[in-house]
């Protein structure tokens, strides 16, 4: 990434982290809505994941120079080789968390962990994760994971 992040990716930054800042809010106030959030978000990630690793898949190696540490010295070495198969295999992940969050009960809580521990993962990605993105998100599906027992109770599902 040349010197212009921010003359090319302040919009969607600040978009990003309203949206994450609103979801974690959403889903302490409203869990049951807030999945769909999740859902919604996961899915459009998992289609634009795909398409970009179809047709431009080495747009991923320039997160090297935004990535911390370790994550930046994979980007540029061992994912090279890898990041087609890798990045649809994490598109693949994304559709299932986005389907995960459609549900109730196990699979939902299976989401939420499963959604936990991407974004955990994503972090050391830095201003390529959109930072602190991933840790607003976090909260969020924290929130949804604490609060989906409520969820069930009120909807009656034992």
């Amino acid at each position: 990434m040349d010197g212009n992040f921010w003359s090319v990716w302040a919009v969607p930054y600040f978009v990003s982290n309203a949206v994450a800042m609103g979801l974690a809010v959403l889903a302490w106030k409203r869990p049951f809505a807030a999945r769909y959030g999740y859902a919604l978000m996961f899915f459009l990630a998992a289609l634009v994941n795909a398409f970009t690793a179809i047709n431009n898949p080495m747009d991923y190696v320039n997160y090297s120079a935004l990535a911390w540490g370790p994550y930046s010295e994979f980007i540029r070495g061992a994912f090279v080789g890898i990041v087609q198969v890798f990045v649809l295999l994490i598109a693949l992940g994304q559709l299932l968390l986005a389907f995960g969050f459609l549900t109730r009960g196990v699979l939902l809580k299976v989401a939420c962990l499963g959604s936990m521990f991407f974004f955990l993962a994503i972090t050391p990605l830095g201003l390529g994760a959109a930072f602190p993105f991933p840790l607003f998100a976090i909260l969020g599906a924290l929130s949804i994971f604490i609060r989906s027992s409520e969820l069930r109770m009120r909807e009656g599902v034992a």
